[in-house]
């Protein structure tokens, strides 16, 4: 079961990861790559190896943190999309490969200290431009990876996605964010068993709500007390007398209480089944809520 403490640490790791490539871009291919520029081919070959061992031990320490991330992700959902690895040994060959030997800017102090801010147009300029821009096109996977993630993880909890929070009251609102919360941390079968015993309550509150206004024969005392199961509850809302909800929805009320008894704490639920379950009983609940927001207007009027 995945705790607060695991979403804590799980999101301050991919922010860091995300300001950390950003740190990279700002001080590597902005600022730093201007040392990448040399008159002799031994100068050359010591210049780009500090400037190497210093890019790669922070894209290495950013590989670490990827994986540390993937490792807690795998054990969420395989479903959730993963974060790519920055590719070291190709960051190498493009810093390697680099030229840095070509004409500088001459003709005056300002074009010669642009050309060593790394602007103008010279040869030794534009290398350079170049060389920053095929690293930077290498940590393009790297931050895709993250817009998929939060892309995937939005699909991943689509079920309260569909839930309209305007049409919802706020106390039922708060219920489902907690259910929401579990699911998106893995517990599936938590989720499961809290939106069944959400809708049986919702469920429970409009019965009351009908037999305070005489709409049902059934009593008060009969709806809070333990004779009347969940079973009961939903068998309430349709049968020979009353038609409250079509049959369909009776029978999508009823897979959620099946599903709630079977499933319940059950954390080895499949994703993909608690998706389903989840949808068909927050649908019953939105259901509900409106039934229950419109009687109460009727009252009042």
């Amino acid at each position: 079961m995945f705790d607060f403490k695991t979403v804590l640490v799980t999101g301050i790791t991919i922010e860091g990861i995300a300001s950390e490539l950003k740190n990279i871009r700002e001080t590597y291919l902005m600022l730093l790559i201007n040392k990448l520029k040399y008159k002799t081919q031994k100068e050359g070959e010591k210049i780009k190896k500090e400037y190497y061992n210093t890019l790669s031990t922070a894209i290495k320490r950013i590989n670490k943190e990827i994986q540390t991330f993937n490792f807690i992700i795998k054990h969420l959902s395989d479903e959730i999309a993963l974060l790519h690895k920055v590719k070291v040994v190709n960051i190498k060959k493009i810093i390697y490969s680099h030229k840095g030997d070509y004409q500088r800017a001459t003709g005056g102090l300002s074009k010669i200290i642009d050309d060593t801010l790394g602007q103008g147009d010279s040869p030794s300029v534009l290398a350079r431009k170049h060389t920053a821009l095929m690293i930077d096109n290498e940590f393009a996977a790297t931050r895709t990876s993250i817009q998929y993630f939060l892309k995937s993880l939005d699909q991943f909890v689509a079920p309260f996605n569909k839930i309209n929070t305007k049409k919802i009251r706020k106390n039922t609102d708060k219920e489902i964010n907690k259910i929401k919360a579990v699911f998106s941390i893995g517990c599936f079968g938590e989720a499961v068993f809290m939106t069944g015993r959400l809708l049986e309550n919702i469920i429970t509150e409009y019965l009351l709500l009908l037999s305070y206004h005489k709409t049902i024969s059934l009593k008060q005392e009969y709806i809070k007390s333990d004779d009347c199961k969940f079973e009961n509850k939903i068998d309430s809302l349709h049968n020979k007398i009353n038609k409250f909800v079509s049959k369909s929805q009776w029978a999508k009320m009823k897979a959620v209480k099946w599903d709630r008894n079977t499933y319940g704490h059950l954390n080895k639920t499949k994703p993909k089944d608690a998706t389903a379950m989840t949808t068909i009983g927050l649908q019953s609940i939105q259901l509900l809520e409106d039934k229950i927001i419109n009687l109460k207007k009727i009252k009042r009027k």
